[in-house]
């Protein structure tokens, strides 16, 4: 359990939070210069707001008389910019933090530089480094402000699927915030909306989208869907799987029995009335309207098929298919859009 509630003022930037994360991951979400960084930083105690009640896990770090310093939480903080002791070598910002961990080393790619100094690494390397050092502190909560900024995309793929193991193994808690939906939503369900002004908004996707002044910002960003589900079948070249009922047919490889999410935009996610074997769409699922929202240029549905799905339509598609709520309608998508992710901790039941 955590408590965030604070109130910061400073040089016209107004910043109402209240927040009680009863998780172990959030993740944070907001327009550039919203107040994300800002939040992260009150939690650290690198920003001591007036009015601030910051409690972690039954310690009150923040409020009354107590104010504890950022070195008496128990925090890893991984900032946007790589923060590295620049006179010592990769191995030894490393073991600042803790024991080296070969798991660490080899996951984050850094056995050859583990001799060089900071300023002989690239941008990529410096963040991988600033990510191991927090992972090896082994403190309770960790704090991932933009933390693949820099990484290519192989790299980012397999570091976000070990920083969620580690999580799990080692009961670490996490906020992060980036701004790829698909990478927040790869480690956590539970979001917080920072809108840079009134109250902050708190929920699953399918509770933000409630929420008018959520919504706006939440379609610019790019809404991502996320099912769990069921590998049933392999063949060659893709597998068949299993999501409340209905199958996906995704490309790759895993053992029948495999739990996984499959990840895909609501712009990606077509519609039709009845169904057609003769569409090249390989995943054609069947739902039920239960919203439908005009946000801007965009209507934004949400679906049932067992699990929520959201799709992404024209207000001239609307009309011509004359959708509206309780209508049964075909979802078309595309094998080649589904991400597949096994990730450890946002896998729930």
């Amino acid at each position: 359990m955590m408590i965030v509630r604070f109130k910061l003022n400073y040089h016209g930037f107004h910043l109402h939070v209240d927040s009680h994360i009863s998780g172990n991951r959030l993740a944070v979400l907001g327009p550039s210069g919203a107040g994300k960084t800002s939040l992260l930083r009150t939690v650290a105690g690198l920003t001591y707001p007036e009015q601030a009640t910051i409690e972690y896990r039954g310690q009150l770090w923040h409020g009354g008389s107590s104010k504890w310093a950022p070195h008496q939480r128990s925090i890893a903080y991984v900032f946007q910019e790589p923060r590295l002791f620049p006179h010592l070598t990769a191995r030894d910002n490393l073991t600042f933090a803790g024991a080296l961990d070969d798991r660490v080393v080899e996951a984050l790619g850094l056995e050859s530089v583990l001799q060089k100094l900071p300023r002989h690494l690239s941008g990529g390397q410096q963040q991988r480094l600033s990510i191991g050092r927090a992972l090896i502190s082994r403190r309770r909560l960790l704090l991932l402000d933009e933390p693949f900024t820099g990484l290519d995309a192989t790299h980012r793929a397999s570091i976000m699927q070990f920083i969620d193991q580690w999580c799990v193994e080692h009961d670490m808690d996490m906020l992060i915030t980036t701004h790829h939906m698909h990478e927040l939503m790869y480690f956590t369900d539970q979001f917080l909306v920072i809108t840079g002004s009134g109250p902050c908004f708190q929920g699953t996707m399918s509770e933000l989208i409630n929420h008018e002044r959520c919504l706006p910002f939440l379609v610019r960003m790019g809404i991502q869907n996320s099912v769990l589900g069921e590998v049933i079948r392999q063949t060659v070249d893709h597998m068949e799987i299993d999501v409340s009922g209905q199958t996906f047919h995704a490309p790759g490889h895993a053992k029948c029995g495999t739990r996984m999410h499959l990840r895909f935009r609501a712009e990606d996610v077509m519609l039709l009335k009845g169904a057609s074997a003769s569409l090249s769409a390989q995943n054609q699922i069947r739902a039920t309207i239960l919203s439908i929202h005009p946000v801007d240029q965009v209507v934004l549905l949400t679906l049932d098929a067992g699990q929520p799905i959201y799709a992404e339509i024209t207000p001239r598609a609307l009309q011509q298919l004359k959708l509206k709520v309780g209508d049964t309608v075909t979802c078309l998508i595309k094998s080649t859009v589904v991400r597949l992710d096994h990730s450890c901790g946002s896998v729930t039941d």
